[in-house]
């Protein structure tokens, strides 16, 4: 029993890692073709915003 509890939290663990991963790519897509999604209009202020912060603060 105490196995299969270990392998749900596991499986847990690993789906909330990938989701952390799909939104890094993510981001560094937007950061990176950020010309790209500006010409087409796919923009959104919040995440300006975001970006703009954390390029601030980590001084990328």
């Amino acid at each position: 029993m105490q196995g299969e509890d270990d392998l749900r939290g596991l499986a847990k663990i690993m789906a909330f890692m990938r989701a952390v991963s799909i939104l890094l790519v993510l981001m560094h897509l937007y950061w990176f073709c950020y010309g790209f999604f500006s010409e087409r209009g796919w923009i959104l202020e919040i995440i300006n915003k975001i970006l703009g912060n954390f390029n601030r603060t980590a001084g990328l």
